[in-house]
């Protein structure tokens, strides 16, 4: 049994090697039909065995197609195209030396690095003679004398074409003009011919050629992308009420794909509308990739989930946001920015590590209430409860760890990354993971009160490790302040004073800075209070 390979090609000089390279042990002779190539495609392929039929319509591709089709000996047409290559030619010859199919189905994949970003099947081999291919652009190939059997199959043609292809938008627009022109009451080049408007930006002329497709096929194949791209036609002439109308339209033909749902979402999304964009990705969510239709990786990849995610950060949802973050990441992992969106849900849900990695070392540096803590402590003992990554400490450091005997400055947090920064910031004294059982003069809570379930019982804890007459410093966001998701509570200055109370009497104090916070410092009785 002989395969032939079919092939056309225009100045393909960058890409035939690779190409006619990816059939080794498939094909048994090469057919190419050269459109008028200028550079060294012709020499190079025959260089590599192909034989050559030059002089064929550059502007009818099926023609093409054809002469090369007819000029094969083989058993089997193999039709390849120069920015593509065959997966596993071994294994396909083996299959169509075994199969009785007439035709067979393989799958196209639209390649970014070495991740598809678009998958279909198209057919793309046949026993001699049993088809020829029709239309100037989007050819596509017709039976000669019935279908025959046809086999789907999962074998991978990779498409891979250079980054410079600015010309081929113009030039499969000229043909498909001439297609739409050629076969009138044809809705197919209609439909094509209406995406390649709306790839050129010439929205009026796409909303006009795709609607004709549609009152054409109001149930042809292509209907559900056909309003996909009115819609974006649509979108770009600044109609965005018609864009949406377009696009449940496109739901409507064929709910059975994530694309327009997801365009839906996020146009809701931009609008500010992120409960109906999250109805939209949830009905999204419930379609599974297509085995042998059209599969655009976007929606079935990470952008589906960082989508959700967003909307629902929006609406301060952020344990279902961080579900939907996390998916997003393991999905790709290596993406900078899906990395720190999911910190930003940790650290809203009050993991301390998540909020130093995004913010880093300093955060709270030149904080005025900062400055104004320092002002209110008392050594020589003092312990920094939630210190995070050593702000104050470095204060208090830098002011008052002259030498001097019993002198120590104690700090904790529940982040071990934080603790880890103020190390690295140049903190010469304790750092500890737990509230060590030893006595202080001054003990400071900043930013700490409002995430303890019980604040009462955590003050009393900390009121057995002040000395007689020790301080307690304490800040808390004032009434007013949105809460962060895992804040217990929003303090008043008299809900504070309450639960200081226990402690002695709490003094209000203040300083200078636009921060909306509370700060009392409270001296510890020689009897404890309630």
């Amino acid at each position: 049994m002989k395969i032939s390979l079919c092939m056309i090609t225009w100045n393909e000089e960058d890409l035939i090697a690779r190409a006619l390279a990816s059939a080794e042990g498939l094909a048994d002779e090469i057919i190419l039909v050269d459109t008028g190539s200028r550079d060294n495609t012709v020499a190079l392929a025959e260089s590599l065995g192909a034989k050559i039929i030059t002089g064929a319509d550059r502007y009818h591709k099926a023609n093409a197609r054809n002469q090369a089709i007819e000029a094969s000996q083989g058993d089997w047409v193999v039709i390849l195209d120069a920015d593509e290559e065959i997966a596993d030619p071994v294994g396909l010859r083996a299959f169509l030396l075994a199969t009785d199919a007439d035709a067979v189905y393989i799958r196209l994949a639209f390649m970014q690095g070495d991740a598809p970003t678009l998958t279909y099947s198209q057919m793309r081999i046949w026993r001699r003679d049993a088809f020829r291919y029709k239309y100037r652009a989007h050819e596509v190939p017709v039976p000669t004398d019935g279908w025959g059997k046809i086999e789907h199959t999962d074998f991978v043609w990779e498409h891979r074409p250079p980054r410079e292809r600015a010309w081929k938008v113009a030039y499969t627009l000229a043909r498909l003009e001439i297609d739409a022109w050629e076969n009138p009451g044809d809705p197919r080049p209609l439909y094509y011919l209406g995406r390649q408007y709306v790839y050129a930006g010439i929205f009026e002329s796409a909303l006009d050629t795709l609607a004709k497709y549609i009152e054409l096929a109001p149930k042809g194949r292509d209907v559900a992308n056909a309003w996909q791209y009115l819609g974006r036609a649509h979108g770009g002439l600044g109609d965005e009420d018609q864009q949406i109308a377009a696009l449940f339209q496109a739901c409507a033909a064929n709910p059975a794909r994530r694309d327009w749902w997801g365009e839906l979402a996020a146009i809701y999304h931009n609008r500010g509308q992120d409960d109906t964009a999250v109805g939209l990705l949830r009905c999204a969510l419930e379609i599974e990739a297509p085995e042998k239709d059209y599969a655009t990786y976007y929606w079935h990849g990470s952008a589906i989930y960082d989508l959700m995610a967003r909307c629902l950060w929006k609406l301060q949802r952020y344990e279902e946001g961080e579900e939907f973050a996390e998916a997003a990441l393991e999905l790709e992992p290596d993406s900078g920015r899906l990395q720190t969106n999911l910190l930003w849900f940790q650290s809203q849900l009050g993991s301390m590590d998540a909020f130093y990695k995004l913010h880093g070392p300093g955060i709270h540096s030149g904080c005025a209430r900062h400055e104004a803590i320092a002002e209110l402590v008392e050594g020589p003992r003092i312990l920094d409860v939630g210190c995070g990554s050593g702000d104050l400490l470095m204060i208090l450091q830098d002011r008052y760890c002259r030498p001097r005997d019993g002198f120590e400055l104690t700090g904790t947090d529940i982040s071990k990354v934080a603790l880890d920064m103020a190390r690295e910031r140049g903190f010469r004294g304790k750092l500890d993971l737990q509230i060590p059982y030893e006595a202080y003069d001054t003990i400071v809570m900043a930013q700490v009160l409002e995430h303890i379930p019980n604040d009462r019982d955590f003050v009393s804890a900390l009121l057995s490790r002040l000395v007689p007459n020790g301080k307690l410093i304490v800040s808390v966001p004032n009434n007013g302040r949105i809460p962060a998701a895992d804040h217990k509570r929003d303090y008043t200055v008299q809900s504070l004073r309450d639960v200081l109370s226990i402690v002695g009497t709490p003094e209000l104090h203040s300083w200078s800075g636009e921060e909306n916070r509370i700060l009392m410092s409270v001296r510890k009785h020689a009897t404890p209070q309630g």
